[in-house]
């Protein structure tokens, strides 16, 4: 593993079974999708919808999440819970961890190369701290797709003022969770052309720490 990959911990909570379970039921859920241009959520998402609008759109789509996924979110929740020592919670003004969902139409399109600031676009009750981002793998097309990692200064990178660093690929396996604290540089990648019938799910979250301790999990 390398210095990059180094910072990112990964661990297997779902079957290959379940993760089939999980993506059949997302791509029956198609009706409530919001387009995002050049893929979809299944949920509301900080950095793709207006700041005054997200807490009214997560209010309307963790009703979806909760129905459907609420036993998956739960686990999620108390794995976490498990693993950072701390008391994990939900939000009811923030979005509950969704789906990202690329389908063949994303073919040949790169996505932004950015670092992870969600916590700056919606409201918090005081101060955060600790803040983390994590993808749960659900369907890849062919087993392949994963995250482009980038060392180098952010700023260069995001105004062009300097020649783009070689990325580093680190490949995803559906059903392993995949956390680090959102300020790697990286960008999602897919290695391969889907086809029409082929699809990219994953789930999608980020944490940050109150000032009580407790760790809320949103999107």
């Amino acid at each position: 593993m390398s210095k990059l990959q180094d910072n990112i911990s990964c661990v297997e909570v779902l079957s290959q079974n379940e993760c089939e379970e999980i993506a059949s039921k997302v791509l029956g859920l198609r009706d409530h999708w919001r387009d995002r241009g050049t893929f979809w959520t299944l949920g509301a998402s900080t950095y793709n919808d207006e700041v005054m609008a997200y807490p009214g759109i997560a209010w309307q789509d963790n009703a979806i999440l909760t129905r459907y996924f609420g036993k998956l979110l739960q686990e999620i929740a108390d794995g976490f819970e498990q693993a950072l020592k701390k008391p994990v919670i939900y939000l009811h003004t923030h979005g509950l961890p969704g789906f990202h969902i690329f389908d063949h139409t994303a073919n040949n399109l790169e996505g932004s190369i950015h670092i992870d600031q969600p916590e700056t676009r919606c409201w918090w009750p005081c101060e955060t701290k600790d803040h983390f981002s994590f993808t749960l793998a659900i369907e890849l097309p062919n087993g392949q797709g994963g995250m482009n990692l980038y060392e180098g200064d952010y700023e260069t990178i995001e105004n062009h003022t300097g020649p783009l660093p070689n990325p580093e690929y680190m490949p995803y396996e559906p059903g392993y969770l995949y956390m680090h604290d959102g300020q790697i540089i990286h960008q999602i990648a897919n290695p391969i052309d889907m086809k029409p019938d082929q699809h990219r799910i994953t789930l999608q979250g980020h944490g940050a720490t109150l000032s009580s301790e407790q760790v809320v999990l949103y999107f």
